[in-house]
C-alpha cells in the first residue's frame, strides 16, 4: 500500500483493522479498538458536563476543528464549522468546540462568531483530558483525525470528513457516517494543495448537519429518554 498509490486509492477495500490483522496471520471478524479511560479523564469529562450543566437528557455535539501538520489538507473550513454549529444548536444540540494547540485562532475566531451558542473546551488540554473531552460528547463530527479513532475507541457516534485520505482504512463499526468528497484527485495524501477550491473548502455545511442530525436521532433511538 505505502508503494503503490492506485492500490491503496483505488483498490484496496479493507479497513487499517483488517490489514493489521492479517500482517500478524490472525483471522480478523470485525474486532474493534477499544479505549478504557483513566479514573482522572472519567473525572474530567463529568466535571466538563458539570461545569458547562449539560443535562442527561442532552446531546452533545463535539465539533473537532483541527488536524495534524503532516497531512493540513484534512482541515476543513472557519465557514463550514460555524454553519454548522449554528445549525445544530438550532436543533437543541449542545456543541462544544475541540481542539489542541493549533486550533487556538481558529477556534477563537469560531467564538467571535458563535458567542455562547458553543462551549470552548479549550486548546490545552492533555492528550488524557482531551479523551475526557471526546467522552463527554454524544456525536463527534471531525476529519481523519487523532480525536476520530478516540471517538471510536469510546464507541462514540461519528461524523468522519474524508477529503484527501482514504476512507475505506477506518472502519466506524456501525455507529456513523463517513462524508467523502468527490474531487477526481482526492485520495491524494498531498501536505499542499493549489486547487481552489480545495476538496474540503467545497464541502457543503448541510451535508454536515444533515449526517449530524441524523447521528442524533440514530443516538435517541438508541438510549429513549426515561
Amino acid at each position: 500500500l505505502g508503494l503503490s498509490d492506485e492500490l491503496k486509492y483505488r483498490v484496496n477495500q479493507k479497513s487499517a483493522t483488517q490489514i493489521v490483522f492479517e500482517m500478524i496471520g490472525l483471522n480478523y471478524s470485525g474486532e474493534e479498538y477499544d479505549i478504557a479511560l483513566s479514573d482522572y479523564a472519567v473525572r474530567f469529562s463529568r466535571e466538563m458536563k458539570e461545569k458547562y450543566q449539560i443535562g442527561p437528557g442532552e446531546c452533545v455535539v463535539g465539533l473537532n476543528t483541527g488536524c495534524g501538520d503532516a497531512f493540513a489538507t484534512k482541515k476543513w473550513t472557519l465557514e463550514g464549522f460555524a454553519e454548522t454549529a449554528a445549525a445544530l444548536r438550532s436543533a437543541s444540540a449542545r456543541v462544544m468546540l475541540l481542539g489542541g494547540p493549533r486550533e487556538k485562532e481558529f477556534n477563537a475566531a469560531l467564538m467571535q462568531i458563535l458567542g455562547n451558542q458553543v462551549i470552548d473546551s479549550g486548546c490545552h488540554n492533555t492528550v488524557e483530558e482531551f479523551m475526557g473531552i471526546v467522552d463527554a460528547c454524544d456525536v463527534i463530527v471531525t476529519a481523519d483525525t487523532m480525536a476520530l479513532h478516540i471517538a471510536i475507541g469510546l464507541k462514540k457516534r461519528v461524523v468522519a470528513i474524508f477529503g484527501p485520505t482514504c476512507h475505506q482504512e477506518i472502519d466506524l463499526f456501525g455507529r456513523g457516517e463517513k462524508i467523502v468528497t468527490d474531487f477526481p484527485c482526492s485520495p491524494c495524501y498531498l501536505k499542499t494543495c493549489d486547487k481552489n477550491p480545495t476538496c474540503m473548502m467545497a464541502l457543503d455545511s448541510a451535508k454536515v448537519v444533515e449526517t449530524a442530525l441524523r447521528q442524533m436521532k440514530a443516538l435517541r433511538s438508541q438510549n429513549p429518554p426515561d
